[in-house]
């Protein structure tokens, strides 16, 4: 993947757990800036991304001001607005989770070390915020 693409996945990647642009243009220069400090132009590695996803949901993780959402301000310009806001009422610990997996497709083992906690909690996490995502989307269109 090229430079600009490996940038906009990880923008994409803080997005999804802030739900605000700014937030999320923050949060990835920074993990960027942590994970990949002299990168070069040209051709960016798939290990890099998954680097910088999981510095992106330490940061997420580990800052509190990062985890807050105001509802009622309309920053979301996903094609899926309902579920972007279903991810963004959930728990940050959830949030991550839900992200991780079902959003990025990662093992949620990978997840574990950076989340600081067991395994077995994040896919206790994963499975009570996938709940959580089903009866928001199932409120919202009833």
């Amino acid at each position: 993947m090229g430079t600009n693409e490996y940038y906009c996945k990880a923008y994409t990647i803080a997005f999804r757990l802030t739900g605000e642009e700014r937030m999320a243009s923050q949060m990835a220069v920074l993990a960027i800036e942590n994970t990949a400090p002299e990168m070069n132009t040209g051709d960016v590695p798939s290990i890099m991304l998954k680097n910088t996803a999981r510095e992106i949901l330490r940061i997420f993780l580990s800052e509190p001001n990062f985890q807050t959402f105001d509802n009622n301000k309309t920053a979301v310009y996903s094609e899926n607005i309902l579920l972007q806001k279903a991810v963004l009422s959930l728990e940050p610990i959830n949030r991550a989770a839900i992200v991780w997996r079902d959003m990025l497709g990662f093992k949620i083992d990978d997840l574990a070390e950076t989340a600081e906690c067991s395994k077995q909690t994040l896919y206790c996490e994963l499975n009570n915020a996938r709940m959580e995502i089903r009866r928001q989307l199932i409120d919202a269109v009833q």
